[in-house]
């Protein structure tokens, strides 16, 4: 067995080993107990002086840190974000990993996304396995081969669908088409039924909706009733001058013509 296999994150043990021996140079690296323990204490006060100084949030980094942890932990049982998996023993869903996480006891769990269901399910990575492939799906845009990839453009269709109603257009059958290829290739490979996955589209299109109205009235956009403006009514009818009247002879003048 090679050292990579036996120390997955070896590299990351070596430099923060050669961190640890500036604080107490001579004493070797890799020492266990309370005086190594002591070391990490000291190099994770210092760190919280750092982030103070630099107004980074520790609490937050710590936090991100551990999820970044978890992850790690579960790619080095064998899976990681975008695996498809399913139970080892009883397969009667089929989702994707979207993170890891790690409980007080050190187990390592996989938070997994199943079509259709709206709240991930955290399960021991002991428990899970690598689930047949997807298979493939034609679209209008080419060819998908992944749950995450069949889920992206199930959201693409529905929400084209979801705009052609809003401005009273008839949306075109092939989208209905591949609207329900998509639906039946994820509820086939999940488990799910196909109205659980139609209806868990909803809120994520209801949100890109909303998203996109909101940088729609963020932007300056120049509307059709400020340009382009008709000429006509940029130009006004120009107005006949009035007629000056022609001055009448005075009576003396007249009396001269007589």
């Amino acid at each position: 067995m090679s050292e990579r296999q036996e120390a997955p994150f070896a590299d990351a043990i070596e430099i923060v080993a050669g961190v640890l021996n500036a604080y107490s140079p001579g004493q070797p690296s890799d020492q266990q107990g309370p005086a190594s323990a002591e070391r990490v204490q000291f190099l994770l006060t210092d760190l919280i002086h750092y982030c103070d100084h630099h107004h980074i949030d520790f609490p937050t980094t710590m936090a991100a840190a551990r999820t970044a942890y978890a992850d790690d932990r579960a790619e080095d049982h064998g899976f990681v974000i975008g695996d498809e998996v399913q139970p080892r023993q009883k397969p009667l869903w089929r989702g994707i990993v979207t993170g890891g996480r790690i409980t007080r006891r050190g187990e390592v769990l996989c938070a997994v996304h199943i079509p259709g269901e709206r709240h991930e399910l955290v399960v021991s990575t002991a428990q899970l396995e690598k689930a047949p492939p997807f298979g493939s799906i034609k679209t209008q845009t080419g060819i998908v081969s992944t749950v995450q990839e069949a889920e992206e453009r199930l959201d693409e269709v529905t929400l084209t669908i979801r705009h052609a109603q809003n401005e009273g257009w008839l949306p075109e059958p092939a989208l209905y088409q591949e609207q329900e290829r998509l639906i039946d290739g994820l509820a086939l490979w999940s488990g799910s039924s196909a109205i659980a996955i139609h209806l868990s589209t909803g809120p994520r299109i209801a949100a890109k909706v909303q998203a996109q109205s909101t940088r729609k009235a963020r932007r300056p956009a120049l509307m059709h009733r400020d340009f382009p403006q008709r000429l006509d009514t940029q130009l006004t009818e120009r107005q006949p001058e009035p007629a000056v009247p022609k001055s009448r002879p005075s009576p003396d003048s007249r009396a001269h013509r007589m």
